[in-house]
């Protein structure tokens, strides 16, 4: 659910049990888990030192390789693009040499190796590199890694003024990112491709792609929202077990202080002692009462927290669906100008297309409407 902050603990505590084991392969891949959760939080420093470890105690080959991939990825985004070239190429190399490939790691190697070219401005190579990375991903049925490769051969196309080539790449990642998990790198495209044709002063085309962003981003808002109950139902799983956890734990205490008096009683007979007996009874009446209201004190705090937290995230996901539907409205009267441009140039020229234009402002105002409603 894109929480590393929660994510992490857990991982840590698996690395702890499997470096208490002496596990070979799963202490460099923990390793390696903890090295990315601190990367997508912005810690570089911890997540170099994780994926370097997880490096060094990989005593096979290929654990180190997502280790690897990881920290090339971090070198070059820190700008330092030929300390990555010796992973790249280890990558690259393992991977040829023992015919395994896990998850197409010859085809990250392409691409990183393209990332690196890119940084140090040696764009014919860099293109060389993503070419041989789409081909085979799209031999192997790669989507996701077919998909940033030809993005990234966008970018390039676009710094080297090759318009009719990076839009033939965008409409490519358009027809192959389907379904959800590429909604984001299908957006990326269809921004890009507004914007070339907004150069191109291809008003149409642009109309198009601006439809297709509202209908990408209303999904993409519909998953922000649906992973947002997602966190809230998973934060009050989380306070329930704790609730429960307390109960059982009261519950114990109760049948533990029940035992104790019995053995208790027990001695206290064995002893004749029954003044003894009375008093430690007392004693462990006075206990059981005292456990039970701090148990019940307990509950009632986690109670209000509980509600409190829910109230709170209410008002964070109205406040998310306010923001929403302010963008969708200015995205239909982006539209409306737009189209009131193209029936100013229209009423110039040829005022029988004036119509088709006067539906589409029709329309468009017609869901602004409906959307605010």
């Amino acid at each position: 659910m894109d929480l590393p902050d929660k994510a992490m603990p857990v991982y840590k505590g698996a690395l702890l049990l499997s470096q208490r084991s002496n596990h070979p392969y799963m202490t460099p891949i923990l390793l390696g888990r903890v090295g990315l959760c601190y990367m997508q939080i912005g810690d570089t420093v911890r997540a170099e030192s994780h994926l370097v470890a997880a490096i060094g105690t990989a005593t096979e080959g290929f654990a180190s390789v997502p280790a690897r991939v990881a920290l090339a990825s971090l070198r070059i985004r820190q700008r330092r693009p030929t300390d990555a070239v010796p992973l790249v190429d280890s990558i690259r190399s393992f991977a040829r040499n023992n015919e395994l490939d896990g998850p197409n790691w010859l085809g990250d190697a392409y691409y990183l190796r393209a990332r690196i070219d890119t940084t140090l401005e040696d764009f014919e190579r860099a293109l060389l590199q993503l070419d041989t990375c789409i081909k085979r991903t799209t031999e192997m049925n790669i989507a996701h890694g077919c998909v940033a490769c030809l993005l990234m051969r966008a970018q390039l196309l676009d710094r080297l003024g090759d318009l009719k080539r990076e839009e033939a790449d965008l409409l490519q990642i358009l027809e192959l990112a389907q379904g959800r998990t590429l909604l984001l790198e299908r957006s990326m495209a269809a921004q890009r491709l507004k914007s070339l044709y907004a150069r191109q002063g291809r008003i149409r085309d642009e109309l198009r792609m601006t439809e297709q962003l509202k209908d990408l981003g209303d999904t993409l808002h519909a998953i922000d929202a649906e992973k947002a109950l997602m966190a809230m139902d998973f934060n009050a799983a989380i306070r329930e077990d704790s609730l429960s956890f307390l109960a059982q734990q009261g519950a114990a205490a109760k049948k533990h202080a029940n035992e104790l008096g019995k053995e208790q009683n027990r001695r206290t007979w064995l002893m004749a002692a029954l003044l003894f007996a009375a008093g430690a009874a007392t004693a462990i009446w006075n206990r059981t009462k005292i456990l039970r209201r701090a148990n019940q004190a307990i509950l009632e705090a986690q109670s209000r927290l509980l509600a409190s937290e829910r109230a709170r995230e209410a008002s964070e996901v109205r406040t998310r669906i306010a923001r929403d539907v302010h963008d969708q409205l200015g995205s239909d009267l982006t539209k409306l100008v737009m189209l009131s441009t193209e029936a100013k140039v229209v009423a110039q020229g040829e005022p029988s297309g004036l119509s088709s234009i006067a539906n589409d402002i029709e329309r468009i105002a017609g869901e602004a409407n409906r959307s605010l409603g």
